[in-house]
């Protein structure tokens, strides 16, 4: 089954960050019947993540026009992930789109999962609400977003951390966004990669993220990143050379 382009963005992001070898694009349960946009497996940890890329309506009423694109782009999400899991604690592994097998999953008494919705379209003028909906917590991101994270904690250990954390802060913590998901990371890798917990109430404001990416020590970790790179593409490339199928 092709991708989509809103699909392909976030496969390619996903393989850039987690390596090849944790991602699995379009996985299916059984023929016909689609799991989620992309399953990234790590044991313990499942990140799996819904996409929705839908059009924000410019009509005279833009309250109503929030509320259809909030629950076609993040409800529905939400409802899709929230399925793909109850699949995913009752199997072994999963099927890739063409019907071969699959990622493995860890074991039910230990997996650990993570709800990802990537919301496209709203062109920034809708506010992106994050929390339970209904069967646990759904982290979600836009395009800018995703691409920042991504970036940014580029292993699985990274992002599962970031997530983990990001979902206790806001289960326990009264946050005001006035700024965007980078400036929720930025906070985060400013205390040193984790949230405080003694605070009650949190604002989040829009320049956290452009003052940290201006720091001299910010500019020279991402240089001496440049390294591990190249170790990340040699690996994805002899995986591939090993597994033909999961060059795409």
């Amino acid at each position: 089954m092709p991708l989509t382009p809103s699909e392909a963005l976030v496969a390619e992001l996903c393989r850039k960050s987690f390596l090849i070898l944790w991602s699995e694009p379009n996985p299916i349960a059984r023929p016909g019947k689609e799991l989620c946009d992309l399953l990234v497996v790590c044991d313990p940890h499942v990140v799996i993540i819904s996409v929705k890329e839908v059009a924000l309506k410019n009509t005279a009423n833009p309250e109503n026009n929030w509320k259809r694109w909030h629950k076609k782009a993040i409800e529905e999400s939400s409802k899709q992930i929230y399925g793909a899991e109850r699949w995913i604690r009752s199997a072994n592994r999963v099927m890739r789109s063409d019907g071969t097998p699959g990622l493995v999953l860890p074991d039910q008494g230990r997996v650990c999962i993570h709800r990802v919705a990537v919301a496209l379209g709203g062109r920034g003028a809708v506010p992106y609400e994050q929390g339970d909906f209904g069967k646990g917590f759904v982290h979600v991101l836009d395009d800018t977003s995703l691409r920042v994270v991504l970036r940014e904690l580029d292993t699985i250990s990274d992002i599962v951390e970031y997530l983990s954390a990001k979902e206790m802060l806001l289960q326990r913590t009264g946050v005001v966004m006035e700024g965007q998901e980078e400036d929720l990371l930025a906070l985060y890798l400013q205390a040193g990669r984790k949230f405080s917990d003694e605070v009650d109430m949190l604002v989040i404001g829009e320049d956290l993220w452009r003052e940290i990416t201006k720091k001299p020590e910010w500019k020279a970790r991402k240089e001496a990143d440049r390294e591990s790179y190249v170790w990340d593409g040699l690996i994805e490339t002899l995986t591939e050379l090993n597994d033909p199928t999961l060059g795409g």
